[in-house]
């Protein structure tokens, strides 16, 4: 059985691949249809003289061993898949190439950054604070003073300076008697020895009024140790005894002040300029937070604060000593303006100056930059501010001018569309960036133009 159903069948699957050379005889068999992929129905007919096995049995065998592809029908498909694959890659490869010349056309565009035209227009003028009604015509705002206030602070700082002093001589007094009834007279530089032999002289001219016999004439006379130092510090009677002149008794009181040459450690300029400066500041930081507590949300104080300083020092420049201590007074009056008032009177005037150089096209960027320069109170109590102001002027553009420049850069080259722009008023500088094109689009709409602010 298993030989004649094997036979059989690999005969059947023969006739898929198309028509047998000679046709059978059998008229138990019909021949199959030779079109490959048409629907064919086989249909196995065994003569029970071909099988001693039961029927069902062998036509389960033969469905089941049918369902299996022969070789050629397997070979078949595989090649229809792989025709259905190429047509596929085919048509995907036109479709891109399609895609890749007609993208750019569709999608170029170009970006124009242009920074216009700016001008800076600066004008300094002179405004004072008057306290009350202010008359922007006559360049016043309004303005008001605070309270006085009065702060003092001391410094102590140690000294930089170098003294020196020379050898000091001693001095003394010399007290001279006169026993003669005559009065009698000693020069300048009368030489005189204690003692110990230390010299001193006169310093001056001196008359010795007359005795009368019970009592002498007496005088004193100021002198000095003839050699500088120590040494010539004595002490009161040193010298005693005659002297200068017959009849003339001397002595001395103690002298003292003589000193070998030294350095020592004094007070300059520039340690008490220090101490001020450094008592200044601090002085103007209390003073401004303390006034600033006075001060509305719309107010400016006026800086520098006017204020009147006392200043002391226990120590003059020169003079010997470790440390000197600065002792600084001040009493000072705020006065505030209106901030307002002044930012606006500052934007009419440079506004006002702009119109005389510009033309219509130019408009404010952003606002006016006021700045006090300097402040003076005047003897009626007003404040006269130096200010200046300072403004940018930018060039505009309409919304006309910005479409009639689209239309002329259409299809234009980069080198060409800057020289186009370049050449219009109103344009410092232009920058162009193209997207997926080597020109300008020719559609204006895929133009896109941007403006930026100068800096």
């Amino acid at each position: 059985m298993d030989k004649y159903l094997h036979r059989d069948i690999d005969r059947i699957l023969e006739q898929l691949d198309g028509p047998s050379e000679q046709a059978s005889d059998d008229p138990s068999e019909e021949t199959l249809p030779s079109e490959k992929g048409a629907g064919t129905a086989v249909h196995v007919y065994l003569t029970h003289e071909q099988s001693k096995e039961p029927m069902v049995e062998s036509l389960t065998q033969v469905e089941d061993q049918a369902l299996s592809p022969s070789p050629t029908l397997r070979t078949w498909c595989l090649s229809h898949k792989r025709l259905s694959l190429l047509i596929a890659i085919c048509v995907f490869s036109l479709v891109a190439l399609a895609v890749w010349y007609l993208y750019p056309l569709l999608t170029a565009s170009a970006t124009i950054t242009i920074i216009p035209a700016s001008t800076e227009i600066t004008t300094s003028t002179s405004i004072t604070v008057v306290p009350g009604t202010a008359n922007a015509a006559r360049h016043q705002i309004s303005g008001r003073t605070l309270g006085a206030l009065t702060l003092t602070q001391e410094h102590t700082v140690k000294t930089t300076g170098t003294g020196h002093q020379e050898a000091l001589q001693a001095h003394g007094f010399i007290i001279l008697y006169n026993a003669s009834l005559a009065p009698q007279t000693l020069a300048f530089g009368e030489l005189l020895e204690s003692s110990s032999g230390v010299q001193v002289v006169t310093d001056q001219d001196i008359t010795i009024p007359a005795g009368n016999g019970a009592t002498n004439g007496e005088a004193t006379v100021s002198a000095h140790a003839l050699q500088a130092g120590p040494g010539g510090n004595i002490g009161a009677g040193a010298i005693n005894g005659p002297c200068c002149r017959a009849y003339v008794i001397a002595r001395n009181t103690a002298f003292t002040g003589g000193q070998d040459a030294r350095n020592f450690q004094m007070v300059t300029e520039q340690d008490i300029n220090g101490a001020i400066t450094t008592i200044k500041t601090s002085l103007n930081q209390s003073v401004q937070a303390a006034l600033q507590a006075q001060v509305y949300p719309d107010e400016t104080l006026i800086t520098p604060i006017p204020c009147t300083p006392t200043i002391t020092s226990d120590h003059k420049a020169g003079e010997e000593a470790q440390r000197v201590t600065v002792t600084i007074n001040q009493t000072c009056t705020g006065i505030v303006y209106n901030t307002q008032a002044l930012q606006a009177l500052v934007t009419q005037l440079v506004t006002k100056q702009a119109t005389k150089q510009l033309d219509t096209h130019y408009a404010l960027a952003g606002s006016v930059q006021a700045t006090v320069i300097k402040s003076t109170v005047q003897p009626d109590k007003t404040v006269e501010l130096q200010v200046k102001g300072i403004g940018g002027w930018v060039y505009q553009f309409t919304e006309a001018q910005l479409h009639d420049m689209t239309a002329q850069l259409a299809g234009k080259n980069e080198t060409e569309a800057k020289q186009i722009l370049l050449q219009m008023e109103g344009i410092q500088s232009v920058s162009i960036t193209l997207e997926c094109a080597a020109t300008l689009p020719t559609n204006p709409e895929h133009i896109q133009i941007l403006l930026v602010k100068p800096v």
